[in-house]
């Protein structure tokens, strides 16, 4: 495929359309046929400045290969990219299928735009003829085209096979896979196979490098018929034939070569081609899939089948898998629609013709263990078809056993022995034996002996040597060595790996056959005797002595017999024949002639030898058969066996303790756990107390030994018996190790490896039955009481800080809100539950709407006019109208006010609401009514007083005059002598009758005559008119005489005060007006005039102005209804102006519409005093914000008060109670122990009290004996009620069990079985069923089931690789629904680089781990070594074993210098058997020159040196790791990619295993880059793994996907950024969110006086403290974690800080600066004995160490080896900080610190290296650098300078920054890498330097120009000048990249000339940022 990005460039430069297309480079007839499209890629990219419209494409070809096709775009955007769709373009068939050779045609792309060609590009296409193939580029999947099956002669070939078959006796049917047997697919292959051989073909040599290039390929017609085929053509017929038969070919290719395969059973490769040889390797090594050398069809005599698939596999052998090219699945091709190739022509009869030559014979059938194992192997459906099948599994009586077939290999021994009974007894005795090789003895040198004389003589020298204590081996001594010296590594081995003993001596043979026929015989071992190969150390000899196991007949042998042969021999089935010194083998051995004498072919044979035996398998299958019955007493082996595939639990059933429960439910009186817990880990204790089976998930270093310890101890304290089931015996090593340390040694027995020898398994019996428990039950009361109590304050404080409030958040949170700066406002509510947590969500969204919407209108004009809250189009368009209409109504009132105040001779003033008012009541004064003139001048106050004062008086007068019996003249009352008329009557009143009759009638009759009417009464009238009279006096002293309703007495009291009420209305208007008169004179006549109601112009004025008024109020009302607001509170003049600014801004209607909705609702939750301060813009920051932190200020006092616990927080006292807790807790965890034995006391009688004949009495027996007699298997069978009140615990693996625990033992309580991911079903299901309850432990994500029980252990017959794993129990229960239970905590690494890498691919992140306190991560090293790997032959790495052997042996010597309880441990990791027996010999060799060594590797160490596989390794842990990849370029340069297991199925889960077994360092030893693995050539997930984690340890946590921010990340909240801040003003520089797991220090202290190191970390009470499940996890665990790491941890308490942050500054201030000076001082003291303990250097490992960069080969002295090229490009992906917290640059720089930078000193300042500021600095930095260094290229540059500022790694921002300060420097490019030079220091020639560090490719061909110069003389004379050139550069190891840039160095200066060169500084071209 060819591809083309061309730029056309338009108007502008830069400017342009880009065109990418790509296209098949060559085409054919088959490319036609199969349509395949010529174009693949059509993609358009518009980077001109304006849209194209109207494109067109248009392709076409020249010839016509294809028809012209045009793609029409209607329009390309600016900046948009298009890909074209429909990219068919149809071949021309006719033309292709004439070509009967190659030639060229031409394509053209246009892209044209009305008519104007934008882009055009002819390009070149080879047409193939109708008969060649492309080569497996670009046409691979084509190659099944020529793939033919219905040709002729084909067709002859098959029924040619189906002859051949009939005459080999089979069936002569061509049937495909219909038989589904493998064998008979072999057998119809072989038979085409040799058909076709009998066609007499000759080789034809195919073209060069054809299987890439392509070449023509012969029909089977043109085959036959010329005679010729090359290795293609005959593949292709041979797979032709195969399809025809109904079967599925592949055509496999290598370089130069190719070959056929086809499958055995109906499968293919799932993909039309299959790059990866592993795969292909796999499919041949399971037996599915055979290739076949198709060039062995031409060979003469003929060859059969079996030969050319020999042939064929070795072609993928792992020796030439590095020239495999891929393979072509014809089958996958079909299915993809290629075709074979079309034929027009018509063939000859191919039968006439005479096949040439003989056939050979029909392959043998497939032997019976040669079958695809995976056939036969169906899933169970039945309970008892799961059982056989687990039974079925354990026995292996096929040929591949070692106890049914020995042989004589590396693996074995023989010896010439002429007792082996006495050997026997002597081993038992305690003798020990040497070797004696007896072909270094040569006892028979040159003598000529007869045949029969030489093995008398030979056993005469074996008897003196078995009298010497040694055995004769008929081997050279360095033979023989070897072979001791192998099986005592793989007897070491297996003790470890397995749990058991698995070296014997094999006594006696039996020697049998098949069938009495059969002329191959077979040796089984009879008698096994267990012995041991030790040396006491690498210089000593090895000696063989007796082992503490049984000497045990081959039980296999026994069951073979049975089946195979219906043999039985139950005299040695039970107890072995004895006589008085021990086993009687001359019996044995004589029982075994007489069971097969009358057998043919059998026979006994007395000969000796050792190897290593596993009966592992048939041991536990015959436990397994023994207990069928008893299986389903475990739940789940019940469940496993009835119903795997329905839930474990019942709905309902209680689920698995969470570690939130540890607090709730358990009291500290009920956990009895010795040793140090975390939650989950303590969670995992409860379930196992509760009863619970489930499966514990424990990845690496998460504690699962710890808690398997503490779930032994619970389950004592409660009266359970445990078994602790272990394969390995590190796993019961280490649980037995922590058991003990913690005093429960005694309640354990161990039972397996070696410590199942009758001696030590009595003792630990004898140890438990002497064991007192006796313990103070008071005192652990009362310490765990106090510790319930101490945990209850604290979980209280957590729980109050971290309750939620009403509203939704803590306390705590709310601290972190309130932290902010204050605010300028304050809030308020009811109370501190006022709002739940969706009305305070409405208060938030509230207040940030608040804050948006303002912020919106906040630069607009405002539009108070506008109070509406809901805005649309109709109301927008009626706002607008009503607002037109009041604005024209306004501007016509306030004409007509001037005009009207013109007239009324005021002053013009401001038409204001009060004039406006003024006017209007002016305007309302009515033209009708009374004159009011009198009132102008009155003073109408008074007159009202007066009116007040009169009304009365009339009301007197009225009622006298009613009350007058006659009228009178009333207005007269002057004239008449009422005081005369009273004295008479009163006079009249006093005479007597008659005189004052008369006289009153005087009186009457006088009145009467002033009486107008009615009949005058003197008595009553006089008196009336008299009291007128004063009345009327009174009225005249009114003053009102100016009111003309004023009428004295006749005045009209309502007219009166109506009209003195119209005098003042009218005075209401006017005096207002009174004061704002300019003409007084106008305004007295207005006054006048109005008041005397008088029509006129100003009568007419003032009824227009009202009417105006009228009509405006109307508009008014009108505009209010709509907006909002009242328009009559503004000024006529405010009001226009806001009415045009209301219409001019229509467009902000909608926003400000918002604002006032949000407004007013703010106002109304409460938030008045937010919008003020809002509006009144005084907040800086957010308005939610600023809402968030015054609702926390306001609430928080309120909360805290309401919290006891709170309220009197102090943090001394709360600090105190921790302390308190974690004494208290260390105590019960020191008094548990004590308390489980007083628990598990046995209350057996004492020794001296037992009857001889009891279970104790036999123990005590025993006990006493100095050889015990009796077998552990019978011991505890003697004793089925005392073993487990003896050993409530006991410690075995799956072997051990089967082997020593009777059928009919009393189950245990539990079984907790270990490492589950690496054992089998059928392997642990006996062991599992030996209890009630089951824990199953492990991890699935480390290795699977290994198959050491089952495996053969000779080198000539090791397993392929590609072998599939096997399932395991862990997985199995876990698929069948186990509940499980996971442990994350990991503890192991002290560096989190160190599992970083296996938590982001394996972990998903979830494992929890713990930062160091030092930031510069040195954990993971990469070793780049030029080593070679000896694909093939030998499998090893010898380059990378001696290094990894230097760097062993350095360290170990520079430990011997430190006292032994500091000396740290070491292992090493291989990915083979080979490179681990390499490297083993290795440290045996320096072990022999230093025996000092010896210390480290002695088996008594808890650590020893491990040296281990991948397939070993699981299990142990080491401080130092050191990790062989082993693989890498061959000795021709190529590099395979199979990596061995890890291109396996599970490959990935070996290599995490391997890379998470150090603590402290890990040291990859690689020979293969991670650039150099390429992933298109394999799919295994392990190798996609293995190049991440190359390249993870050469570039650091940039390689990790989840570490895109390193190591830091932001503050966690508000709260911890103030306390940030604050202790960085004390002058400490801080550091947030130390760590890159989900545990992170809050804040680190960065150490002041050393780079890379944290002082101190600082943590709050913070969601990780909350989210701690228990107060241990919180309190004591994680802070006790990252103390052992080295961290000093300060806290800091919110509820402190909130009541006084200054003195929590303060408090921190002075801790820190305590520790500073303690720390210098112990640093001190340090290096002064550092001084003076080391005064002599070690010497340096001359490895060089790739820390997390790569580096190519440095040229220094010593000369270092080739490293992997510079990884900091222009590609180069963001570099990120190292993985354990390096710096982020703060956020804050000192801009005025760098304003002088060019004059001050030019010290690195990391916190400001990003700001542009710092770039004058920068400079001057890299201007030194560059002069003591110079030339060197920039990336080498960059590195320098983030060296300087404390980093080291040199990730992208810092290239670029370094880019943009190279102002004081020049660049030049030099072979397209740009160098740096001083300023005009640029030359052809330098001094070459010889003192600097530096890989090759860092040195300028400048300066080995300068060298070359300087040594002409010599190079001239060279053979080799660059291999002698590199010698004087101090290269000594010349590789072929080396040798690359030399010769270009080189030719370059042939060019050049010395002088010095003038071209320009390159900086504008290269250093633009």
């Amino acid at each position: 495929m060819s591809e083309i990005i061309d730029p056309i460039t338009t108007a502008e430069e830069d400017q342009n359309l880009t065109v990418t297309f790509s296209t098949a480079e060559k085409i054919n007839f088959s490319s036609a046929q199969n349509g395949v499209s010529i174009l693949r890629k059509v993609k358009l990219i518009n980077r001109t400045d304006a849209p194209l419209e109207n494109l067109s494409i248009t392709i076409e070809s020249t010839p016509s290969v294809i028809k012209p096709k045009t793609w029409t775009l209607d329009r390309l955007g600016l900046g948009e990219e298009r890909k074209l769709s429909d990219l068919e373009t149809p071949l021309n068939d006719s033309l292709l299928s004439g070509l009967n050779e190659a030639e060229f045609g031409q394509l053209k792309l246009t892209v044209s735009a009305d008519d104007t060609e934008l882009f055009r590009e002819d390009r070149r296409i080879e047409m193939l003829a109708r008969d060649e193939w492309g080569g497996i580029g670009d046409m691979a999947h084509l190659l099944a085209a020529y793939v033919s099956p219905n040709d002729a002669v084909v067709a002859t070939i098959l029924k040619e096979a189906g002859r051949l078959l009939e005459r080999g006796g089979q069936s002569g049917a061509i049937d495909g896979y219909q038989s589904k047997d493998p064998g008979r697919v072999w057998m119809l292959a072989g038979a085409i196979w040799s058909a076709t051989t009998a066609l007499g073909l000759t080789y034809a040599y195919p073209p060069a490098s054809f299987e890439t290039r392509g070449q023509k390929v012969r029909s089977p017609a043109r085959v036959k018929s010329e005679g010729l085929a090359t290795c293609l053509d005959s593949s292709l017929l041979l797979a032709a034939c195969f399809e025809a038969a109904g079967l599925n070919s592949v055509v496999l290719f290598s370089e130069g070569h190719a070959w056929a395969g086809v499958w055995l059973t109906e499968r293919d490769f799932g993909q039309v081609t299959e790059p990866d040889v592993m795969t292909v390797r796999k499919a041949i090594d399971a037996r599915e899939f055979i290739t076949m050398e198709t060039t062995l069809l031409t060979k003469r005599p003929t060859i059969g089948l079996e030969q050319a698939v020999s042939a064929g596999r070795d072609l993928t052998a792992e020796r030439n898998e590095h020239t495999f090219q891929l393979a072509v699945d014809v089958r996958r091709a079909r299915v993809a629609r290629i075709r074979p190739l079309a034929s027009h022509c018509t063939e000859t009869n191919p039968e006439a013709e005479q096949i040439e030559a003989a056939p050979p014979a029909l392959p043998k059938p497939l032997a019976f263990d040669f079958l695809p194992g995976d056939l036969v192997d169906e899933e169970p459906k039945t309970p008892q078809d799961r059982i056989s099948r687990w039974q079925r599994k354990l026995l292996d009586l096929s040929l591949r056993n070692r106890l049914l077939n020995f042989r004589d290999t590396k693996q074995t021994i023989p010896f010439v022995c002429p007792d082996v009974s006495s050997l026997e007894d002597q081993l038992a005795d305690g003798k020990k034996f040497k070797a004696l090789a007896l072909k270094d003895e040569d006892p028979v040198g040159q003598r000529d002996l007869l045949n029969k004389e030489e093995p008398k003589l030979l056993e005469e020298v074996a008897r003196d040597a078995f009298a010497k204590g040694q055995l004769a081996v008929p081997l050279t001594g360095k033979d023989t060595n070897n072979r001791l010296l192998g099986l005592f590594r793989k007897a070491k081995s297996d003790m470890q790996e397995g749990g058991t003993n698995t070296l014997f001596l094999a006594a006696g043979f039996l020697r049998w056959k098949k069938t009495d026929t059969d002329t191959r015989s077979y040796r089984a071992p009879l008698l096994l005797i267990p012995v041991k190969v030790s040396r006491r150390s690498a210089q000593s000899e090895f000696i063989i002595e007796h082992h503490e196991d049984d000497v045990r007949l081959n039980a296999t042998l026994l069951e073979f017999l049975k089946r195979d042969f219906d043999l039985h021999i139950p005299e040695l089935e039970g107890e072995l024949p004895r006589d008085e010194s021990g086993y009687d083998l001359p019996l044995i051995f004589e029982i075994m002639r007489r069971k097969v004498r009358d057998v043919a072919g059998f026979e006994v044979v007395e000969e000796l030898a050792m190897s290593t035996f596993s009966f592992a398998k048939f041991l536990m299958w015959k436990d397994l058969v023994e207990r069928t019955d008893s299986l389903r007493n475990n739940a789940l082996v019940q469940h496993l066996v009835d119903n795997p595939t329905e839930p474990f639990l019942a709905e309902g059933a209680a689920a698995l303790p969470s570690a939130v429960d540890v607090d709730r439910r358990v009291a500290p009186r009920d956990m009895f756990t010795p040793l140090p817990a975390d939650s989950s880990q303590l969670s995992a204790v409860l379930a196992a107390e509760d009863g619970h089976n489930f499966v514990l998930i424990g990845p690496p270093g998460t504690g699962k030994s710890q808690t398997i310890a503490n779930i032994i101890s619970q389950c004592l304290a409660v009266g359970k018996t445990v078994l602790f089931v272990a394969e390995k015996s590190a796993a019961l090593d280490v649980v037995h190790r922590r058991l003990s340390a913690h005093g429960l040694g005694d309640a354990v027995l161990e039972l397996h490896s070696n410590k199942a020898d009758r001696k030590s398994v009595l003792n630990q019996l004898g140890r438990s039955w002497d064991r007192q428990g006796e313990v103070s039950e008071a005192e652990w009361i009362r310490v765990t009481d106090d510790l319930s109590i101490k945990r209850t304050q604290l979980n209280e404080y957590v729980a109050a800080l971290h309750r939620k409030g009403t509203q939704g958040f803590s306390v705590y949170e709310a601290v972190g809100h309130a932290a902010r700066a204050e605010v300028s406002f304050e809030l308020s509510f009811d109370n501190k539950d006022a709002h739940d947590a969706e009305s305070y969500a409405h208060l938030s969204t509230l207040a940030e709407a608040v804050g948006r919407c303002h912020q919106i209108v906040q630069d607009r004009p405002a539009l108070p006019l506008v109070g509406a809250e809901e805005w649309s189009f109709g109301w927008q368009t009626e706002l607008l109208s009503r607002s037109e209409n009041l604005r024209k109504a306004t501007r016509e009132v306030a004409e007509h006010a001037t005009a009207l105040t013109a007239l009324c001779g005021l002053t013009e003033d401001a038409l204001n609401k009060d004039r406006l008012e003024e006017l209007v009541a002016l305007s309302g004064w009515p033209a009708n009514g009374s004159d009011v003139s009198w009132g102008l001048e009155a003073d109408l106050s008074n007159a009202v007083q007066e009116s007040e004062r009169l009304a009365p008086m009339l009301d007197a007068y009225r009622t006298a005059s009613e009350a007058l019996s006659a009228s009178y003249p009333l207005d007269r009352l002057s004239t008449i002598p009422l005081d005369q008329m009273d004295a008479d009557w009163r006079r009249a009143q006093t005479k007597f009758w008659p005189f004052t009759t008369f006289a009153k009638s005087a009186v009457r009759k006088l009145l009467q005559t002033y009486a107008t009417g009615g009949k005058a009464d003197p008595s009553n009238d006089i008196a009336g008119l008299d009291a007128l009279r004063r009345i009327n006096g009174d009225i005249e002293t009114i003053a009102l005489s100016s009111c003309p309703a004023f009428e004295e007495a006749a005045t009209d009291a309502t007219r009166l005060a109506q009209l003195i009420g119209e005098a003042q209305q009218f005075r209401a208007v006017t005096d207002p007006l009174s004061s704002k008169v300019s003409d007084h004179s106008r305004w007295a006549q207005v006054k006048l005039t109005l008041a005397r109601r008088e029509t006129g112009d100003l009568r007419t004025a003032l009824d227009g102005f009202s009417r105006l008024h009228k009509h405006w109020i109307a508009q008014a009302d009108a505009f209010q209804q709509v907006a909002g607001t009242d328009p009559t509170t503004h000024s006529f003049d405010d009001l226009t102006q806001l009415l045009d600014q209301t219409l001019k801004n229509r467009e902000a209607l909608e926003d400000w519409t918002r604002w006032i909705n949000v407004r007013n609702q703010a106002c109304g939750a409460g938030l008045t005093s937010l919008v003020e301060t809002v509006e009144a813009r005084t907040l800086t920051g957010a308005v939610e914000e600023a809402f968030t932190t015054a609702y926390a200020q306001w609430w928080l006092p309120q909360a805290m008060d309401a919290e006891a616990v709170l309220r009197g927080f102090s943090h001394w006292s709360h600090e105190d109670a921790i302390n308190k807790f974690r004494a208290l807790d260390d105590r019960a965890t020191e008094m548990a122990a004590g308390q489980v034995l007083h628990r598990i006391r046995h209350g057996l009688p004492a020794r001296d009290g037992v009857a001889r004949k009891s279970e104790l009495g036999t123990l005590r027996h025993q006990l006493g004996l100095q050889r015990p007699s009796m077998p552990i298997r019978s011991l505890v069978s003697e004793m089925p009620d005392t073993f487990t009140k003896l050993a409530p615990c006991v410690l075995m693996s799956p072997l051990s069990v089967a082997q020593y625990l009777p059928a009919g033992q009393a189950a245990f309580d539990v079984v907790i079985f270990d490492e589950a991911s690496q054992i089998t079903t059928w392997d642990a299901i006996g062991a599992i069923a030996r209890g009630r309850q089951a824990i199953i432990v492990g991890d699935p994500k480390q290795l699977p089931p290994t198959n050491f029980f089952g495996r053969n252990d000779d080198p000539e017959e090791d397993l392929p690789e590609s072998e599939k794993d096997l399932a395991s129990i862990l997985d199995e229960v876990s698929a069948a629904g186990i509940p499980t239970q996971q442990l994350d905590w990991h503890y192991r690494s002290r560096d989190e680089s160190l599992i970083a890498f296996s938590n982001w691919h394996y972990y998903g992140g979830r494992l929890v781990t713990f930062p160091s306190p030092a930031t510069e991560s040195q954990a993971v090293k990469l070793h780049q070594i030029n080593g070679t790997y000896a694909r093939g032959m030998g499998r090893t790495n010898e380059d990378e074993a001696r290094a990894i052997s230097r760097m062993v042996v350095r360290r170990l010597t520079e430990w011997l210098m430190l006292p032994e309880e500091e000396r740290l441990t070491l292992g090493v990791i291989t990915f083979n058997g080979e490179q681990q027996g390499l490297i083993l010999d290795l440290l045996d060799e320096e072990r022999r020159k230093n025996p000092e060594l010896e210390w480290f590797f002695e088996d008594d160490r808890e650590e020893p040196v491990i040296i281990k596989n991948l397939e070993n390794i699981q299990g142990d842990e080491r401080d130092i790791m050191l990790f062989s990849i082993t693989f890498g370029p061959d000795h021709a340069g190529k590099l395979s990619m199979a990596f061995g297991a890890l291109n396996s199925d599970g490959g990935e889960k070996r290599l995490n295993v391997a890379i998470t077994r150090a603590r402290q360092e890990l040291h990859i030893f690689a020979s293969v880059r991670a650039d150099q693995i390429d992933l298109t050539r394999t799919k295994a997930l392990g190798v996609k793994h293995l190049k991440g984690f190359l390249d993870f340890a050469a570039r650091g946590p940039v390689a990790l996907p989840s570490q895109d921010d390193g190591s830091l990340g932001p503050v966690e909240n508000v709260f911890e950024a103030a306390i940030k801040a604050a202790i960085e003003a004390k002058g400490w520089e801080l550091r947030p969110q130390i760590g890159v797991s989900g545990f992170r220090i809050d804040l680190g202290v960065v150490h002041p006086d050393h780079a890379g190191v944290y002082l101190a970390g600082v943590e709050c009470d913070g969601a990780t403290y909350h989210g701690s499940a228990t107060a241990r996890d919180r309190d004591k665990v994680r802070q006790a974690v990252l103390e052992n790491l080295g961290w000093t941890i300060l806290r800091i308490w919110s509820t402190d800080w909130f009541k006084n942050p200054k003195a929590v500054v303060e408090r921190i201030h002075d801790a820190l600066t305590t520790h500073l000076d303690d720390d210098r001082a112990r640093r001190a003291e340090e290096d002064a004995t550092r001084v003076t303990s080391f005064g002599e250097e070690l010497p340096t490992d001359d490895i060089e160490t790739v820390e997390q960069n790569n580096a190519t080969e440095t040229v220094t002295a010593p000369v270092k080896l080739e490293q992997v090229p510079d990884p900091i490009t222009d590609l180069l992906e963001p570099r990120e900080e190292p993985l354990v917290a390096d710096v982020n640059q703060p956020e804050h720089v000192s801009i005025e610190a760098v304003a002088t930078e060019e004059v001050g000193d030019p010290t690195p300042d990391p916190e400001q290296f990003y700001d542009v500021a710092y770039i004058p600095r920068l400079a001057r930095l890299i201007e030194d650098v560059v002069e003591k260094e110079g030339p060197l290229p920039v990336t080498l540059l960059s590195r320098r300078v983030a060296q300087k500022h404390g980093w080291q790694r040199t990730g992208r921002r810092i290239v670029e920054q370094v880019r943009a300060a190279l102002a004081r420097i020049d660049v030049h490019n030099a072979d397209g890498i740009d160098f740096a030079w001083s300023k005009g220091s640029h030359s052809n020639r330098v001094p070459f330097q010889t003192d600097l560090n530096r890989n090759i490719r860092d040195i300028s061909r400048a300066e080995f120009a300068w060298l070359y110069d300087a040594n002409a003389t010599t190079l001239e004379q060279s053979d080799d000048p660059a291999r002698d050139l590199s010698r004087l550069a101090g290269l000594q190891r010349l590789t072929a990249d080396s040798r690359s840039y030399l010769e270009a160095c080189l030719e370059w200066r042939k060019e050049s000339t010395s002088k010095p060169v003038a071209d320009a500084p390159q900086e504008n071209r290269d250093c633009d940022p």
